[in-house]
């Protein structure tokens, strides 16, 4: 989860609604490669609500949080 979205509901609720751990940091101290795990992991990616500057900062390839990571 970004900073956005922790403000907006807590990680507490997705965790409970589907079952899965939510991570909202991309620096780990238990496995610094989680954000690659994660990528491996998922099937499909579903980015709501996708604005304007989260895909042009995936597009330039930003990686300022585990989102864009």
């Amino acid at each position: 989860m970004t900073d956005g979205a922790k403000k907006f509901i807590h990680k507490n609720t997705f965790s409970a609604l589907f079952g899965n751990a939510v991570f909202d940091n991309i620096f780990d101290e238990e496995n610094i490669m989680r954000h690659i795990a994660l990528a491996r992991w998922a099937d499909m990616i579903i980015i709501a609500p996708a604005t304007a500057d989260v895909m042009s900062k995936l597009a330039m390839g930003s990686s300022e949080n585990l989102l864009l990571a």
